[in-house]
């Protein structure tokens, strides 16, 4: 079902993005005052839609290959040079196959931090060889961890390998012939002898091209305000595999007026002593359920924090979930 709605929720974009602004555009032109329009003007149409078309296939180009052969050569360079640490599977939940021969499942694992600490963390794998049973519950996997948590996935299961999908290349390869063949198309059908004079604003090769960015910078500031409150980024991962655990006093709690999904956030003002015997002060914030809000009133917290930058803190109830 979640699938399904993915899917819609992509058809919707794209309709807004290609289809909304062709109708729009296709059903009011008009080309009576083309002699009339000024060819400067036409020609900086022209460089802005091929300068934001240019920008949007090189960003996408660029994504596909960041999560492709940039990830491959990181999870590379994760199994020769990151830290090991082994992990014991204390649940096994079988998802969806995502090939026939392999077994997709998520996995939570107990294991002892660079630090020594202990603490549960969540992974999903594909299971290429289901018939091993290598992942039950009770059995021990290896983790590399990349210390600095600069080579992006940062932990990886030992032996795992990447896998590159072309057919994504090929894709945003034909994406790139048809906004081509779209160029050819409106300039044969649309010129009336006057070049490139009929290109405005509102064409579809302008208009999409800023869909494009509209669409993108709301993903993108939505996924970045979600990461922020919910805490599950770069910042806890390297937390919970670089921090140390410790008691923290509880000195304020109070609302920030901000939800999410009807959920309150909440201010915690803590106080806690470093290793080095250093009093900090921090403030943390977190969603905290409506059902749990009699919960949040408590005189002491456990917290992990950095030893390397004491100010970067979560608490070890939320930790186990990023």
């Amino acid at each position: 079902m979640r699938k399904y709605f993915a899917y819609s929720w992509v058809l919707f974009i794209m309709y807004f993005i290609f289809v909304h602004p062709a109708i729009i555009y296709y059903h009011t032109v008009s080309y009576s005052f083309l002699a009339q329009r000024d060819g400067g003007t036409a020609l900086f149409y022209v460089v802005l839609s091929v300068l934001l078309w240019a920008v949007i296939w090189c960003a996408g180009l660029y994504l596909i290959y960041k999560h492709s052969f940039v990830a491959r050569r990181n999870m590379r360079y994760l199994m020769q040079h990151g830290k090991r640490i082994e992990a014991e599977i204390i649940e096994v939940h079988k998802l969806k196959p995502a090939y026939r021969s392999t077994e997709y499942k998520a996995l939570v694992l107990e294991a002892r931090n660079l630090q020594g600490e202990q603490i549960w963390h969540k992974m999903q794998i594909n299971d290429s060889m289901p018939q091993r049973r290598r992942f039950e519950t009770g059995k021990r996997v290896y983790l590399r961890v990349d210390p600095r948590f600069e080579k992006y996935p940062y932990i990886v299961q030992e032996g795992a390998y990447g896998k590159i999908n072309y057919l994504l290349f090929l894709l945003w390869i034909v994406f790139g012939f048809g906004v081509f063949a779209y160029y050819l198309y409106a300039y044969t059908t649309e010129n009336n002898g006057y070049g490139w004079r009929f290109l405005t604003p509102g064409h579809p090769l302008i208009s999409c091209a800023g869909m494009i960015f509209l669409f993108a910078g709301i993903i993108y500031l939505i996924r970045r305000f979600i990461s922020r409150n919910s805490g599950k980024n770069r910042e806890s991962l390297m937390v919970k595999f670089n921090g140390v655990k410790t008691m923290a006093r509880v000195v304020k709690v109070s609302g920030t007026g901000t939800y999410i999904n009807n959920q309150p956030q909440v201010e915690f003002n803590i106080t806690f002593t470093d290793r080095s015997g250093t009093i900090r002060n921090l403030t943390i914030k977190k969603i905290v359920p409506l059902v749990q809000m009699n919960t949040v009133n408590v005189a002491e917290k456990e917290i992990f924090y950095l030893p390397g930058n004491p100010s970067v803190a979560f608490f070890a109830e939320d930790i186990h979930d990023f």
